[in-house]
C-alpha cells in the first residue's frame, strides 16, 4: 500500500495445481476462465492471510542406524573397477608417447623410475 498499489496479479499454468494450491494459500483467487492454459489471480494488498506461507513437514535428518555393509564392499568394489579400467586406458593412450606405465599411474612405483625405463625414441 504504501507504493500506491491497491492489487496483484499474476498467471498460473492451468496444468499446475500445486501452484494454484500454493499462490491460494496466500490470499489469490482466480479470475474468470483459464487464458492460453494460465489462469489469472489477483489480491489485494494487504488482504493475504497472517500465515503467508504454508507449513512445511519437519524433516527428519537423523543418519539411518544400520550400514550394508556388504552392499558398501561392493559398491567400493564396482568404483576400483572403474577406476583400474581409466588407469589402464590412461596408460594405453599414453604409452606410444613415451607416457607414465600403469604401476605408476595406480601407485604402484614412483613416476620417476617409470620414465626412467621408458627409452628415448631414436
Amino acid at each position: 500500500r504504501a507504493a500506491g498499489l491497491s492489487e496483484l496479479w499474476l498467471a498460473v499454468d492451468s496444468k499446475a495445481p500445486a501452484a494454484r494450491s500454493l499462490h491460494t494459500s496466500l490470499g489469490y483467487q482466480v479470475q474468470g476462465a483459464p487464458l492460453f492454459e494460465n489462469l489469472l489471480m489477483r489480491r489485494e494488498v494487504g488482504a493475504a492471510p497472517e500465515r503467508m506461507q504454508p507449513p512445511l513437514p519437519a524433516l527428519d535428518l537423523t543418519p539411518p542406524i544400520g550400514v550394508d555393509s556388504c552392499a558398501l564392499a561392493k559398491e567400493v568394489a564396482v568404483q576400483l573397477m572403474y577406476a583400474c579400467i581409466a588407469a589402464g586406458g590412461i596408460a594405453a593412450l599414453v604409452s606410444p608417447f613415451g607416457g607414465v606405465e600403469l604401476k605408476a599411474l595406480i601407485g604402484l612405483s614412483s613416476p620417476d623410475r617409470a620414465q626412467a625405463s621408458v627409452s628415448a625414441p631414436v
